[in-house]
């Protein structure tokens, strides 16, 4: 129901979720106490987050304040808190500037002066990982939200629920276990430990090769010195172990397959260090040869290979299944003709075996020619022998033809669609990332797309303007670039997060000048701005669709950069239409007020050379840069308001 109406709709039993609603008001404060402003707002407290909104008609919120992020909340008049705030601002004002104090202070410092005003008023104190002004890195910042109600009664009911509603957020207390668990974990995860465990993997794959090469004998020095590098490796191994399966809880440990492999090899070195003196156990410790498997999880080259092969597993074993069969036919086939005559045919499995041989190539030419000589010295007629010889000749031949030239090389090339698909997949995933790199530095690319899907300048115009009017939460007229971070942010019905900085702000308002000099933007600048951003945005999708090669993108930058022109050709004739008018209002002012003859014919009138008519006297029309005379003074008709020419 909640994910119902975050896209707009509310559910039939969306009430459930509904504590307390009502109109109330809330504080617009820009660092000033004596411009602050109250704008009418509607509040809901919902299970574990609070919302408001512009007014009960909304459906779409202004902010959502999460329960488990308010630190503190509190009634600004008569409280504890308050009183005891306000005595430690009081304090710390001679030692701190007047820009670096909160919301929460300034309101400590003058609470008595406004106490009739803020009688009603209760604040809550939110912490948040974002962005602060001039810090380009995320950290917790602190957003503060004043409300007021019409009496103290409704702000005390509003603090209760608030307060239960905190209660109930807030986490059970970490006890040891956990805290142990989450450092425990933050070792496990550490790209360092997981570089020393690969490097005990190939320390113990180089013994292993050793060994095997060498067999030291017992008691050898080589010997013992293996003997003690298995035993350190063991104990490591069997660390690593424990400390997976103390990071992560049952579950997590249990769903990764990773982890039984790293079980099972872990517990028959156990035990065969253990039992050593059992026969047949010593050769356990053979599994730990399989260790080395591990580094195909974590090294991402060998992961990508493996991946791809599992992938392509259900597509072959098709291929495979075919091969299979017709290899069945064939060696009935050859068990039918040839048991009496060659020992390679005698049962079923044997001559399975003979067309494996035949299959990859292995000896095949001796086979046949085996097979031929038995067939002529089996059979004495000549006629019949000729005939045998020519169909074993065919059965070879056809079985090769068929199965090895043709069969086993489809199989290959379904293995091999499988990795360029699985290839094609991995880099979309790595263009993806590289897109999600390249939005970090455009963070308004999802309200360009949201732009884009416009279908006229006035329906953009529209958008615009109602992004604005969210983005203004206090209704000033302008917005500055907190208030651009803080209200891209909460905007949930474009798909995608904008996450506007500082430093997005320096770059894309203050070096293009977009603001009232104050770094302040009203609706004209914000067009502007969001105009600009949107033509370089469609010139990066254009070069982008261009290097990628998708036809979808390619004709969604086709068809919007034909709107585009289409939109330049309306305003071209709108200017058009406009010169036509001011031409016609000259004419008739020619007419109006006819002049004594001119004496100059040089006068210019929309790039065009004037000549005097030699049928009536008259001067030079007023040109676009101003009415002239014949000696450069100025031209004054017989107009009470020549201005409004």
């Amino acid at each position: 129901a909640l994910d119902i109406f975050h896209q707009g709709k509310v559910a039939p039993d969306n009430q459930s979720f509904i504590v307390k609603r009502g109109p109330i008001k809330k504080l617009a404060y820009k660092g000033d106490w004596e411009s602050r402003k109250w704008n009418d707002r509607y509040l809901e407290l919902r299970k574990g987050e609070l919302r408001y909104y512009f007014n009960s008609t909304e459906t779409k919120e202004i902010d959502t304040i999460d329960a488990s992020k308010i630190q503190m909340s509190s009634m600004i008049i008569d409280d504890e808190t308050a009183q005891l705030s306000e005595r430690a601002t009081r304090r710390s004002m001679t030692l701190k500037l007047q820009s670096d104090l909160t919301l929460w202070d300034t309101i400590c410092a003058i609470r008595k002066d406004y106490k009739s005003e803020l009688q009603s008023a209760f604040i809550l104190q939110c912490h948040k990982l974002g962005q602060s002004q001039g810090n380009e890195k995320d950290e917790f910042i602190t957003k503060e939200h004043v409300f007021l109600c019409e009496s103290v009664e409704e702000a005390n009911d509003w603090m209760d629920k608030i307060n239960k509603m905190i209660e109930e957020a807030k986490p059970p207390p970490e006890n040891w276990f956990g805290f142990s668990r989450r450092i425990v974990r933050r070792i496990f995860e550490n790209p360092n430990f997981e570089i020393i465990v690969n490097l005990m993997i190939a320390l113990n794959f180089m013994a292993f090769i050793y060994q095997t090469q060498n067999n030291p004998p017992n008691g050898s020095p080589a010997y013992n010195a293996l003997s003690t590098i298995d035993s350190f490796l063991a104990i490591g191994f069997t660390v690593e172990l424990g400390m997976n399966m103390y990071a992560h809880t049952p579950r997590e440990f249990v769903g990764q397959l990773w982890n039984w492999f790293d079980v099972a090899v872990v517990s028959t070195s156990l035990a065969s260090m253990i039992l050593s003196d059992v026969p047949g156990l010593s050769e356990l410790r053979l599994a730990r040869v399989l260790r080395v498997v591990r580094l195909f999880h974590r090294i991402a080259s060998l992961r990508k290979i493996i991946f791809a092969i599992v992938r392509a597993v259900p597509a072959v074993s098709h291929a495979m299944m075919l091969v299979l069969l017709l290899m069945s036919i064939f060696a009935i086939l050859g068990v039918t003709f040839f048991r009496s005559m060659d020992p390679n045919y005698t049962d079923f499995a044997t001559a399975m075996f003979t067309l494996y041989q035949f299959l990859t190539f292995d000896n095949s030419a001796f086979l046949t020619q085996d097979l031929q000589s038995r067939l002529d010295g089996a059979i004495t007629d000549p006629g019949y022998s000729s005939a045998a010889m020519a169909g074993a000749a065919l059965y070879m031949v056809g079985f090769q033809l068929l199965l090895s030239y043709v069969l086993m090389n489809v199989g290959m090339a379904v293995l091999l669609q499988e990795f360029g698909s699985y290839a094609s997949n991995m880099r979309r995933e790595e263009e993806d990332a590289a897109e999600a790199r390249r939005r970090a530095d455009a963070p308004l690319d999802p309200i360009m797309q949201h732009l884009a899907l416009c279908e006229s300048e006035e329906a953009m115009d529209e958008a615009i303007k109602n992004i604005f009017m969210f983005i203004d939460e206090d209704a000033s007229g302008s917005v500055d670039c907190g208030e651009m971070r803080e209200g891209f942010s909460r905007i949930t019905w474009i798909p995608g997060c904008v996450n506007f900085s500082q430093d997005h702000f320096e770059r894309i308002v203050l070096r293009d000048g977009l603001h009232d000099g104050h770094g302040k933007l009203d609706l004209h600048h914000f067009r502007e701005m969001l105009l600009r951003q949107f033509r370089q945005y469609e010139i990066t999708q254009t070069t982008l669709s261009a290097s990628k090669g998708r036809l979808d993108d390619q004709i969604n930058i086709v068809l919007r950069s034909l709107k585009e022109v289409l939109a330049a050709m309306r305003s071209v004739r709108a200017l058009e239409q406009h010169l036509d008018q001011i031409e016609a209002r000259v004419v008739m002012y020619e007419a109006a007020f006819p002049a004594p003859q001119a004496t100059r014919t040089s006068a210019p009138s929309r790039g065009r050379d004037w000549e005097p008519d030699p049928g009536r006297s008259g001067t030079p029309p007023p040109s676009s840069s101003g009415l002239l005379a014949d000696d450069g003074g100025a031209f004054t008709p017989p107009c009470p308001r020549p201005s409004c020419i």
